[in-house]
């Protein structure tokens, strides 16, 4: 099965001029975007991808700071070719928040004269990061979004002649559509196509909010066979489905994606367990006040704060005095936090039975 790297590997030797931005190099710069460049470009700094590429794969233990060893992989891909190792790297941010709970990351690169694609970062593995995808469930906007829209208009002010790709996978999908929905009409005209791989929707009311449905026929969503991420909450834009060789969960990472020359290989719907599970989760959600959602999220937040980890990393490495650790601030929490958590299980219970043996 081919993948990005194979597609990096057909298609590298033709710049953007002979063949423009199609979905699969969207993909690619959404996945560019986890990656650190932050450690060797300053907010106002630019480089080519080539020589940032070749930065960090010289910089020490690299591999431990990507999230797959197949980021090492697409670095080393990006160095060579007319198609991206000149592409311009710049405005390279990276902030992490305890205080607003909030992650946010992204980055510019210029594929043509007066072209660029701006790819929001999805989740890290930064435990704040995951706890800001939960507070979606429950809070509009969230600071990552603010921090995108207002991280778009700085770049639109620098870059005045320039239109723009935006896009980004997971989290960093919701962001590229919520940007575009809400920068203002004036920037939206300078928008060619926004591109959300597999990340999260928004609360019904924000669809009928005119900013949103002035960019909806820009967007292009994507998701796996067997989505989970990129069904949560609501869209109205229509989703492609891409076939992934992975199952389950494991199905959000990019490089699973099949690729065939310079398109994903499609197929007609999700599967019968991801349809399900989407009713499943929207039901659950919709019995659930606002406010009860955010205190079973801040309570599950709390007891997992308590292990003192601030990555998942560090979660997996001491598994099991984190495991007890968790436990017991379950048993610590207070009795109306107790009952929340208890409650939202039950509710999550009944509405998969009813999803799976409907009454």
């Amino acid at each position: 099965m081919s993948n990005l790297l194979d597609y990096i590997a057909w298609r590298g030797d033709l710049s953007f001029r002979h063949a423009p931005l199609n979905y699969v190099d969207g993909a690619v710069f959404s996945r560019l975007s986890y990656l650190p460049f932050e450690e060797i470009l300053e907010e106002g700094a630019s480089m080519k991808l080539a020589q940032a590429a070749f930065r960090l794969l010289e910089s020490p233990d690299i591999d431990k700071r990507v999230l797959t060893k197949l980021d090492i992989s697409l670095l080393e891909a990006v160095t060579e070719g007319a198609r991206f190792a000149p592409v311009e790297v710049m405005h390279v941010v990276s902030r992490t928040d305890l205080e607003s709970q909030s992650q946010f990351s992204a980055v510019t690169f210029r594929i043509g004269e007066k072209t660029c694609f701006v790819a929001f970062r999805g989740t890290d593995h930064s435990l704040v990061g995951w706890k800001e995808d939960f507070n979606m469930s429950f809070t509009f906007p969230v600071p990552a979004q603010l921090s995108a829209q207002s991280y778009f208009e700085e770049v639109c002010r620098q870059l005045p002649e320039d239109s723009f790709f935006l896009g980004g996978h997971s989290k960093g999908g919701n962001l590229a559509v919520y940007t575009g929905a809400f920068c203002g009409e004036t920037l939206q005209k300078r928008i060619l196509e926004v591109f959300n791989y597999d990340g999260p929707g928004f609360p019904e009311e924000v669809l009928d909010m005119p900013g949103y449905q002035i960019i909806c026929s820009r967007v292009e969503s994507f998701i796996p066979q067997a989505s989970v991420v990129g069904l949560l909450l609501e869209r109205e834009e229509k989703s492609l489905v891409v076939h992934s060789a992975q199952v389950g969960l494991l199905q959000h990472d990019l490089y699973s994606w099949e690729v065939q020359r310079d398109h994903f290989v499609y197929q007609e719907r999700t599967t019968a367990g991801s349809r399900r599970l989407d009713r499943t989760l929207k039901d659950w959600l919709r019995a659930m006040s606002p406010e009860e959602r955010e205190l079973l999220v801040e309570s599950l937040y709390q007891v997992v704060a308590e292990t003192n980890a601030a990555t998942l990393e560090e979660l997996g490495e001491h598994w099991f005095s984190s495991a007890r650790m968790v436990l017991k601030n379950l048993k610590d929490l207070d009795e109306d936090s107790r009952k929340q958590i208890s409650g939202a299980l039950r509710l999550l219970m009944r509405s998969a039975k009813n999803e799976v043996l409907p009454v």
